[in-house]
């Protein structure tokens, strides 16, 4: 179960490649409670307690939480594993409303997500059960070098055996766990683009990419440490020089009212 840092053009169908292995483990242990409770009548607390935050997806923005939460709702269809967007552009309480529901999958943005869990909404936070942390368009959210609130829920993550073997961390903000539940956690990260050096597992060992806490995550290489990804990552480029996948056309649109802009992508026919 090592980290990933994988790097695939936009359209290629990266949503699967962190999607697929989150819904097979959280079936496996439904399927490992479900035998422990025909054999013996009772189940291993630590994959029996239902109503845990197990899967934590961040996206850069609204719309490409929104497409990776509907790409997971119909694969995972008719297996009744919850998965719930957490973005700006809606109603909090709404999002309030589905958190009770306590969703094992939560696809979200920053923004949204810290604005909840610094105001201690309960799922949020319960963060000792995560088993996976993924970052998707990674690349998208160090480019502005704004994601204040990103840092901020990536540094409540409890610690992972790769960063107490590298170095230190503060665990004010998060849940001391067990040995069991550090190691569990899978990060993956992922992006259009990548460039990592020649010696970024090394770098990752000896914990020399943790970034100041007022700095800003200006790179993947910080990013993916900060996160708490192992040493033993695996390192995925699949990447062209278009970076948008054949089928695709990416087009933008400009608001003059706004100072930002919105990008979308196009099937071509």
């Amino acid at each position: 179960m090592d980290d990933v840092a994988g790097a695939a053009e936009t359209g290629s169908g990266k949503t699967l490649a962190f999607g697929l292995p989150i819904l097979q483990r959280l079936l496996e242990e439904r399927e490992k409670t479900d035998t422990l409770l025909a054999e013996n009548g009772e189940a291993d607390e630590k994959i029996a307690s239902s109503g845990l935050l197990r899967a934590l997806i961040i996206t850069p923005t609204r719309e490409l939480a929104l497409q990776v939460t509907d790409h997971l709702k119909v694969v995972a269809k008719g297996t009744n594993i919850r998965v719930v967007p957490i973005v700006g552009g809606m109603s909090t309480e709404k999002q309030e409303r589905l958190l009770k529901t306590r969703p094992e999958v939560v696809v979200g943005t920053p923004g949204r997500l810290w604005e909840l869990m610094s105001g201690g909404e309960i799922h949020l936070v319960e963060l000792h059960s995560l088993s996976f942390f993924v970052l998707d368009e990674a690349d998208r959210m160090i480019e502005n070098g704004h994601f204040h609130e990103l840092r901020s829920i990536i540094d409540m993550l409890p610690v992972t055996a790769g960063s107490i073997e590298g170095h230190s961390q503060s665990t004010d903000n998060c849940v001391t766990v067990s040995s069991f539940q550090r190691k569990k956690r899978q990060t993956f990260v992922f992006s259009a683009t990548i460039a990592l050096s020649a010696d970024f597992r090394k770098k990752l060992k000896r914990g020399s990419l943790k970034s100041q806490p007022n700095d800003a995550i200006n790179s993947i290489e910080a990013l993916s440490e900060r996160a708490g990804m192992r040493a033993n990552a695996a390192i995925v480029d699949l990447t062209n020089v278009s970076i948008v996948a054949n089928k695709l056309e990416e087009s933008c649109i400009e608001r003059k009212d706004k100072r930002v802009s919105s990008t979308f992508f196009l099937k071509k026919e």
